[in-house]
């Protein structure tokens, strides 16, 4: 093999390893957005989950004082 044919060869070698690089990298990209937004909707029932909670609680307080009214009288 000449020298040229062999230059080329190098440079066809290190353009496969720049688009499997790129690939790569492409594919940890999506797998980071994919765990970013799991992440966002856990959060977010989370939240809702302490919104619940807070509601039910409040509710139990105003049946309690409400009660605990009706029998002072």
């Amino acid at each position: 093999m000449g020298e040229e044919e062999e230059k080329e060869e190098r440079r066809e070698d290190r353009r496969e390893e720049r688009r499997r690089s790129e690939k790569r990298r492409e594919k940890e990209e999506e797998e980071m957005r994919r765990e970013r937004d799991e992440d966002e909707r856990e959060r977010e029932r989370g939240l809702e989950r302490a919104e619940r909670k807070r509601e039910e609680t409040e509710r139990r307080e105003r049946r309690e004082k409400r009660r605990r009214r009706e029998d002072r009288r």
